[in-house]
């Protein structure tokens, strides 16, 4: 897998790599700091649905951006900065 995505990683900028990363982490921790810290009744079950959650959605912009074709307008705004 690693190699795969560096073959296909060529045509992205570094800042841009590291930002898709930042991304798939911020994404995946959020949720579970978000309901751990306002919501008294998040059990373990809903915490880890949290973040798979999130960390999938992210990951999943992340490869459409890495391996799907060049986008425009909005799909390819929302997959450019998945986390935000």
């Amino acid at each position: 897998m690693p190699t795969v995505f560096a073959h296909n990683v060529s045509g992205l900028e570094v800042s841009q790599v590291v930002g898709l990363a930042f991304a798939v982490a911020a994404s995946s921790f959020c949720p579970l700091l978000v309901l751990g810290i306002w919501w008294r009744g998040l059990t373990a079950r809903g915490a880890a649905v949290g973040v798979l959650a999130g960390g999938g959605t992210a990951a999943g912009a992340v490869l459409a951006t890495i391996l799907g074709p060049p986008l425009t307008g909005w799909p390819a705004t929302l997959l450019a900065q998945p986390a935000t």
